[in-house]
């Protein structure tokens, strides 16, 4: 079993790299760990209270979890899951203990896509995973699917693939 992280903004460009974590692993049942990274506050009120400050379920739409229900059944045969994460912490002791307890090998990143700030808490997870201690891709996407605005769309598209 391989564990990867898919640092993702929520958006349905983002899970592009899905398809070279899985061409990267061909003979592996992969779990894909989808992660979008928050500052976390210092402020007490902000900590005591940070279900009212921020709805992570408002991260995300059903288009968004569309495209991973379209993506796991793509590839049913290799993805055993993929799970959506929000990842609080700013230390490298937070996220060495935050990628061993999911036993990552892996973090990929599509070269060419940027991660849009969906909240003011987001963080550069560019940033962040730098400091891992397991190996960082940073890869060409390879599906050469223009994205369109609707899940529609997309499901065409990755038909005609």
């Amino acid at each position: 079993m391989v564990n990867v992280v898919v640092p993702t903004d929520f958006s349905i460009p983002s899970l592009d790299i899905i398809h070279n974590v899985v061409a990267k692993y061909p003979d592996e049942r992969i779990n894909i760990y989808l992660i979008h990274a928050l500052r976390s506050s210092n402020s007490i009120s902000d900590l005591l209270f940070i279900s009212k400050r921020l709805n992570v379920g408002n991260l995300y739409d059903q288009d968004f979890m569309d495209a991973c229900e379209i993506i796991k059944n793509k590839y049913e045969s290799v993805l055993a899951r993929i799970k959506i994460e929000i990842y609080y912490g700013e230390s490298r002791k937070y996220l060495k203990s935050f990628l061993e307890h999911r036993n990552i090998c892996a973090v990929f990143f599509a070269k060419t896509y940027r991660f849009k700030e969906i909240s003011a808490h987001s963080q550069d997870m560019h940033l962040l995973f730098k400091n891992a201690a397991v190996p960082l891709y940073y890869e060409t996407v390879t599906t050469g699917q223009k994205h369109k605005n609707t899940v529609q769309e997309h499901v065409s598209a990755e038909i005609l693939v």
